[in-house]
């Protein structure tokens, strides 16, 4: 039985990248970015699409939830990916009630390190 299920598993498609860590990218680059006063540490992230993937580009919708200076705020961002030799990313805010700094992931794209 053990071995029927090598030849499908070969077949299976596996990725040549690892999967987008966006939790981690939304804390440590875009709210750092975005607000260089805020503190990851008490900021939260949900994701609410989680990330989907068509050939070389991964999607995601995440919200950001964190603590401005007068009230709780929260960020709506949709990361775009491409996978290439090299990933870039591509943050798009959707909604923030605070101004956020302009950044380089909100206006091309960048580099992913």
């Amino acid at each position: 039985m053990k071995k029927s299920l090598l030849p499908l598993l070969l077949v299976l498609p596996f990725p040549l990248y690892a999967a987008t860590d966006f939790q981690k990218f939304a804390l440590e680059d875009t709210l750092k970015c975005a607000h260089p006063t805020v503190s990851a540490d008490t900021a939260k992230v949900e994701i609410v699409n989680p990330a989907t993937q068509t050939g070389d580009k991964e999607t995601a919708r995440v919200k950001i939830y964190y603590k401005g200076l007068i009230h709780n705020n929260s960020m709506l961002v949709d990361y775009t990916v491409i996978h290439a030799s090299t990933s870039f990313i591509h943050a798009a805010v959707l909604e923030d009630p605070s101004t956020p700094k302009p950044c380089a992931y909100f206006s091309g794209w960048q580099e992913m390190k």
